[in-house]
Formats: C-alpha cells, sequence, structure tokens
C-alpha cells in the first residue's frame, strides 16, 4: 500500500516556510485527486457490472433457443438486450459525471416524476434476471409520496444497480422486498434480499 504524503512542518515566515505551505497545499491535492479516483473506478464497475450481466443473461438465454420458448419470452429477452445496451451508452457519457460533480459544473435533469412508475420500470427490468434464478420480487410503494423532482434516469440507474446486486447475491428461491414510503416528508426507499448481506463495516 502507498504511504500517505504527510504534511511538512512549517517553521518561520520566509521563503522556506512559504515554499512548504505551497508544498503541502499541492499534497493536500493530490490526495483529493486520488480519492476522487477511487472512487470514480469504484462507481463505474458498479453501474456498468449491472447492465452487462443482464445482457449477458439473456444472450446466453437467446443462444440456447430453448425449445418452445413463447414468442413473448424472446421478445422480453431482446428487449433486455436493447434497454440495458442503451444504458451502457449512456454510461459512457457519464462516466464524466463524476468529475463534473466534484467542480459543481454536473447539470441534472429535473422533472416531476412519478416515483411509483420510476419503481415498477426499475423492477420490470430485471424482474426476468430474477425469475431465471428462481427468486421472487414484491413491491410495495405508497400511495402517499407525491410527484417528486428528480433526475429519473439516474434515480432508475441506482434502483437497476440495488435490485442488481439483490438478485446477484441472493440464494435460490430467495425473496427480494423494494419498498418506497413517505417518513417526516422524505421519501425512504429499501432493498431487501435474502442474500449474504453487506458486511457491518461497510454500512
Amino acid at each position: 500500500r502507498r504511504k500517505a504524503i504527510e504534511p511538512i512542518p512549517v517553521r518561520g515566515r520566509d521563503e522556506i516556510a512559504d515554499l512548504t505551505i505551497a508544498f503541502n497545499r499541492m499534497a493536500d491535492r493530490l490526495r483529493e485527486l486520488d480519492s476522487l479516483k477511487q472512487h470514480l473506478f469504484s462507481a463505474i464497475t458498479l453501474d456498468l457490472r449491472t447492465p452487462l450481466t443482464v445482457i449477458a443473461w439473456s444472450a446466453e438465454r437467446l443462444g440456447r433457443g430453448e425449445a418452445g420458448m413463447p414468442r413473448e419470452r424472446r421478445a422480453s429477452l431482446v428487449e433486455n438486450i436493447r434497454m440495458n445496451t442503451a444504458r451502457l451508452l449512456g454510461l459512457v457519457t457519464q462516466i464524466l459525471d463524476l468529475g463534473k460533480l466534484r467542480t459543481g459544473k454536473l447539470q441534472l435533469d429535473l422533472d416531476p416524476t412519478d416515483v411509483h412508475a420510476l419503481i415498477e420500470g426499475a423492477v420490470d427490468e430485471i424482474r426476468p434476471w430474477a425469475e431465471d434464478r428462481g427468486l421472487s420480487l414484491a413491491v410495495s410503494v405508497s400511495d402517499a409520496i407525491p410527484k417528486l423532482l428528480l433526475d429519473a434516469k439516474r434515480i432508475h440507474q441506482v434502483l437497476v444497480n440495488l435490485l442488481g446486486n439483490a438478485v446477484k447475491y441472493s440464494k435460490a428461491s430467495g425473496l427480494i422486498r423494494l419498498s418506497a414510503e413517505l417518513a417526516d416528508e422524505e421519501v425512504v426507499v429499501k432493498v431487501t434480499d435474502t442474500g449474504i448481506g453487506i458486511p457491518a463495516q461497510l454500512q
């Protein structure tokens, strides 16, 4: 592991002291950039993993060409590939958004959004993969939630990532629950599953 750059003690008020202060500021900036790079890498890995997994899974099912597969089932798999390919293309553009967010230049597309429809869309995208693994999906959205001013594409992406992780790590024949409720004027969304869970130190 690389050793962190420790600040150099500043002594006096001469040119050497000024140079030391400048060096410490540069070291602080390098630490910030290193942290941003790590967060960016983690975000990219997470955002790309789910659509790639769904595409690979759908293509595999189509490639097998199971006898008697209903036309609706084939159409659903093709639509899965289409939607997730479109998501990947969008993600390539959005990868720079973390850098924009860091500099305060990120532009959000905020529109009044039906939370129920937004959640159902994310669930429908993951459902075929979940059902193929023998998993059940239970969705509960409070009718008290009004339309919210959201960037629907980015929230959809977050929901699909959460559900995709739940599908990936849940045991066969398990249950995935997604709930959304209004609490103290805030919308609380929870995804629970029968998987291995998140280690306490990472929560």
